[in-house]
């Protein structure tokens, strides 16, 4: 029986390549299957209706919120915090 070496060498390294292509394929596979399974997890809940207190805090807030931003866009000049206590202070 006759063995050539170098076929063996490149039936070896067939063998590993495939190997290799195969796991990849596995952790391609897995990859995927996570990712489909926390898309899953991440919807977004149906929404509720809010009380009207609640509604109202809410709607409070974004309007605090955009001063805020027209402040730093420099659009509107905001109260200074210790200028809003003096004011407390004056009226009281």
């Amino acid at each position: 029986m006759k063995i050539n070496i170098t076929d063996h060498i490149f039936k070896k390294r067939g063998i590993e390549l495939l190997t290799e292509r195969i796991q990849i394929g596995l952790l391609i596979e897995k990859r995927r299957l996570l990712n489909e399974a926390n898309k899953k997890k991440n919807k977004p809940k149906p929404k509720r209706k809010f009380t009207k207190q609640e509604q109202e805090f809410i709607d409070g807030l974004k309007q605090a919120l955009l001063e805020v931003k027209l402040h730093q866009e420099g659009k509107i000049k905001l109260q200074s915090a210790r200028e809003f206590l003096e004011d407390l202070r004056a009226k009281s």
